[in-house]
């Protein structure tokens, strides 16, 4: 028994030594991290930076807001589509693509909904800090 206390014992002190040095690695590399940019980073900063990079890096074509008119065909607009995070918008790759046909989809057993026009493809980039809580994006209609 006392052999097993001793092992148990020692199991615990190499699992709190282990845990020590990577919170001490850690410490250390965010150390030299805000010492390489000069401030905290921050989720808002990545986003910024991201925006930045990816607006130099694609075509002005391919990075866009979504946002978006809701209309019929030879109608004025009857709505808008957007997705938004804390009030500001979010920015997808998108790609449009010309159908030569209507898309239908079955709604039920007896009836389905066809959709006329182009069609987009959207792409969404999102990081996220472990020590931040999720940025809550909305869908709005």
């Amino acid at each position: 028994e006392a052999s097993l206390f001793m092992l148990a014992d020692h199991m615990s002190k190499i699992c709190f030594a282990f845990d020590e040095t990577a919170t001490f690695i850690e410490d250390s590399i965010r150390a030299q991290l805000v010492a390489a940019i000069g401030q905290e980073a921050t989720p808002e900063l990545i986003d910024d930076f991201m925006l930045h990079h990816m607006a130099r890096l694609f075509r002005g074509d391919l990075l866009k807001p979504f946002c978006y008119d809701v209309k019929r065909k030879g109608f004025a607009p009857e709505g808008l589509i957007s997705i938004a995070s804390d009030q500001k918008m979010a920015f997808t790759f998108v790609r449009e693509r010309h159908a030569a046909g209507a898309m239908k989809f079955k709604l039920s057993a007896a009836s389905q909904a066809e959709m006329n026009g182009p069609q987009f493809v959207h792409g969404l980039l999102v990081q996220r800090f472990s020590s931040t809580t999720t940025m809550h994006r909305k869908l709005e209609a």
